[in-house]
């Protein structure tokens, strides 16, 4: 049981309140599993649902990362600032955040293999 955040900096974290206490780890940040992109100024990550300890992250590198398969982007094309997935992690909805422009919502369907989109 946990969550995950991001930073401007590129970092990405996974947090365990629960299970990194009960092992008297002195952080409860899950630093094997942490995800850094200095490229990028990141701006919002997601959980994939049904895969642990695994995230969509965006930032201004006009990117969609998955933190475990941190070499190979899906490459957007616009700049996204939100993510937001379906229960099922079927489907991933990202909100563009592109300068000077009206705000729109891309769509995108996610394969059940975990490299990413079909």
């Amino acid at each position: 049981m946990g969550f995950v955040s991001t930073s401007a900096g590129g970092d990405t974290y996974f947090w365990d309140m629960i299970e990194q206490q009960a092992e008297g780890a002195g952080s409860y940040k899950i630093s094997d599993k942490e995800f850094v992109n200095k490229s990028a100024s990141m701006t919002s990550v997601v959980n994939i649902p049904g895969r642990d300890l695994e995230a969509f992250a965006v930032g201004t590198d006009k990117k969609i990362w998955n933190s475990n398969l941190q070499k190979t982007p899906f490459e957007v094309g616009v700049t996204i600032s939100q993510l937001c997935t379906t229960h099922n992690g079927k489907a991933l909805f990202a909100g563009v955040g592109e300068a000077n422009t009206p705000g729109s919502v891309l769509i995108y369907k996610v394969s059940d293999d975990p490299k990413g989109f079909a």
